[in-house]
């Protein structure tokens, strides 16, 4: 079973990787664009990497099920550890960083009830501060923070399972 788990957790992490990776690759094609494409071109990723963004804290809680399914001989609960962490810094950053400047960017945007509840959840910012330069600088280091993490994440999974 814990073998199982970790199983999941590796796939629950691959999960997480795609978008954040995704994000971080198309960077510098979405550089030349003009602020108000690239505002419109934001719009697209809903509901899309909504939908997959609930790996995320399965990842998490995956990992964690995993570490404490461990057989007491086990030697990689540091790997499992530091991609339980790495996934949750990721996910951090997500609703620090990304996340508030999603919701500027989507006020304007008909949304599906659960679309709605879900970017009217944790932080926001004033929108009248926010420059675009300032917005995409952070969205977009943001999402390039996210993919590292995450993909050391998945390597450490992947060696873990080993």
């Amino acid at each position: 079973m814990e073998s199982a788990i970790h199983v999941l957790g590796a796939l629950l992490v691959i999960l997480t990787l795609v978008p954040a990776l995704a994000h971080a690759l198309e960077l510098p094609g979405k550089r030349r664009l003009e602020p108000g494409e690239y505002v419109r071109l934001q719009r697209i990723y809903y509901p899309g990497f909504t939908a997959i963004g609930v790996a995320e804290p399965l990842a998490i809680v995956a990992l964690l099920v995993s570490i404490l399914m461990m057989t007491p001989t086990g030697t990689d609960g540091g790997l499992r550890l530091f991609a339980m962490l790495a996934v949750g810094a990721a996910h951090a950053i997500y609703w620090v960083r990304v996340h508030p400047i999603n919701r500027v960017w989507l006020q304007a945007e008909q949304l599906t009830a659960a679309g709605s509840t879900f970017f009217a959840a944790g932080p926001g910012i004033d929108a009248s501060g926010v420059t675009f330069v300032r917005a995409r600088r952070q969205w977009e280091r943001g999402h390039v923070a996210r993919a590292v993490l995450v993909g050391a994440a998945m390597v450490a999974t992947l060696v873990a399972l080993a």
